[in-house]
């Protein structure tokens, strides 16, 4: 944080707050932009952070850094997929392949737009990125589409971009909003859509019945705003009558089942209650599509509160909440009753959790079958670090696009407990990526705490299990010799030149790509 101390006047910040909101924050420097005092030392600070981050200091190829001054010097607003395929061509690229992960990769420095994962954004790379951004807003800020409390039609966006630089355009715009989950169109009247941020911000009037709900609630030590929004473009297939939602709140009904999802921003909670015939069901879909979009955020601190059922609880609207992680926590430690903090009763804490989540691998919803495994996981050896680095990179596009949930132990921050970490993603895993090398054979801890639950849920669950050979090693008198390889074990990435390894892990993170949605399925 920088502060302008003008007029040499002094505010002190309360950096502690600041440190719990913000992972992320580093330090305070003060300036005087007047006298520029000292802002050539907190330029090099700064530099001194950039100048550190991981990736900086990588080597890229020399016509990667040529097609980005080639994008950057063309005046163009966008061009066709074709036309950024021929500046790459012109620029030594021979593989289309390597062509599109360029572009990943200067769409990630916010280089330029291109959608890889959009059957029609793909057509399109959007070279001024503001070009986009401005074109969503000049939506978002019509007097118009606001009196309409974020409703409109395809002939209000026709007189909104009735710029001469908007209209060949349109389609891939409204495709981009979409994209952006800052719209959606309203299932019963086609060709007309709803900005979940402009909506009202009164709660409708409505009934509900408050006898046998299922409550859970979501407690962020920082709320970012726009989770609400983006879960009402979710999940807009299921509102009640297209009617009962507002910018805070939504009312969804599916099957006979109701359930109540309301923001509450300045207490940094989401506070969900379901009521019908399907509770648990769709509670679970509830829960998917905002770990979804939990995961789009980094380090993204938040707990799950569980009811208390105890006699006085059962029926309370405001029961007793338990963070779900203090239940595991409990039952890891042989500990199966906890107490409740207003009737001071002790429960079950097995029951407190299967009363409201369900376990069942094979409950059937329209949003996704495996609820509880729902991520790749990483296993490696520290001595090979840099491989791990290596396919996180080649992974970038694909986690960023939301086609993957990637877990490995970086992610683990200090001071938390590491081996419940590791322990909680083992459990979370759909697909499973060992990085086999002499290292992680030798590995006591991988041998005895990471392989054998991910080959027990390899037979008992249907996790798919993809291995990488990074180096010559026994992997043959071990059990992963059962499993496919995703690269061939006689040609191991060590063994190949640098443009071969990039080439090779493409290839791998398109076969885990496609173990994950195959499970999805």
């Amino acid at each position: 944080m920088i502060k302008n101390e003008k007029q040499e006047r002094k505010r002190e910040i309360n950096e502690r707050d600041l440190r719990a909101n913000f992972t992320n924050f580093k330090e305070t420097l003060s300036t005087n932009f007047a006298t520029n005092r000292s802002l050539t030392e907190i330029l090099n600070k700064i530099k001194h952070y950039i100048s550190n981050l991981p990736h900086v200091g990588n080597e890229i190829p020399k016509n990667w850094v040529k097609v980005r001054e080639a994008l950057e010097s063309d005046e163009r607003q966008y061009i066709t997929l074709e036309e950024y395929l021929n500046i790459c061509q012109n620029h030594g690229f021979a593989e289309r392949e390597d062509k599109l992960q360029l572009s990943g990769y200067l769409h990630d420095l916010g280089v330029c737009l291109h959608f890889q994962d959009d059957d029609l954004l793909v057509k399109t790379v959007i070279l001024k990125p503001t070009w986009g951004t401005d074109a969503v807003y000049k939506v978002l800020d019509n007097a118009q589409v606001i009196q309409n409390l974020g409703k409109f039609t395809r002939d209000d966006l026709d007189n909104i971009w009735n710029e001469n630089k908007y209209a060949d355009m349109r389609p891939e715009l409204l495709r981009l909003m979409m994209k952006f989950k800052l719209c959606y169109e309203i299932p019963s009247c086609p060709n007309n859509y709803i900005a979940p941020q402009l909506l009202s911000a009164n709660q409708p009037e409505y009934e509900w019945n408050e006898s046998n709900n299922l409550i859970l609630g979501y407690s962020y030590e920082f709320m970012p705003k726009g989770i609400l929004s983006r879960f009402i473009v979710e999940t807009h297939n299921f509102i009640e009558q297209q009617k009962l939602v507002w910018k805070t709140g939504v009312i969804l009904n599916k099957d006979k089942t109701r359930a109540e999802v309301i923001e509450h921003y300045h207490q940094r909670e989401i506070r969900i209650r379901v009521s019908g015939n399907h509770k648990k069901e769709l509670l679970a879909i509830i829960r998917h599509e905002l770990e979804k979009i939990h995961n789009s955020y980094e380090l993204l601190k938040y707990q799950i509160l569980v009811p208390c059922n105890c006699d006085q609880c059962k029926d309370s609207q405001s029961p007793h909440p338990y963070p779900l992680q203090v239940l595991y926590n409990s039952l890891e430690l042989n500990n199966d009753k906890i107490q409740c903090q207003k009737s001071f009763q002790m429960v079950d804490v097995r029951r407190l959790i299967d009363d409201v989540l369900t376990t069942n691998l094979n409950v059937q919803s329209t949003t996704a079958k495996y609820i509880n495994r729902n991520q790749v996981f990483i296993s490696y050896s520290h001595l090979d670090k840099e491989w791990l680095t290596k396919l996180q990179t080649h992974l970038k596009p694909m986690i960023r696009n939301q086609k993957l949930a990637v877990w490995d132990d970086t992610k683990i921050e200090p001071g938390t407990e590491w081996y419940k970490e590791i322990e909680d993603a083992l459990a979370a895993a759909k697909v499973a990526v060992l990085m086999v090398s002499p290292n992680f054979l030798a590995s006591d801890f991988i041998a005895e705490n990471e392989l054998p639950p991910l080959l027990n849920a390899a037979q008992s669950e249907g996790l798919k299990i993809i291995w990488i050979p990074i180096s010559y090693s026994s992997y043959a008198e071990t059990e992963i010799a059962k499993y496919q390889a995703a690269h061939e074990p006689k040609q191991p990435l060590k063994t190949l030149s640098e443009a071969e390894q990039d080439a090779a892990l493409v290839e791998i993170c398109k076969k885990i790509k496609t173990a994950f949605q195959s499970v999805n399925e």
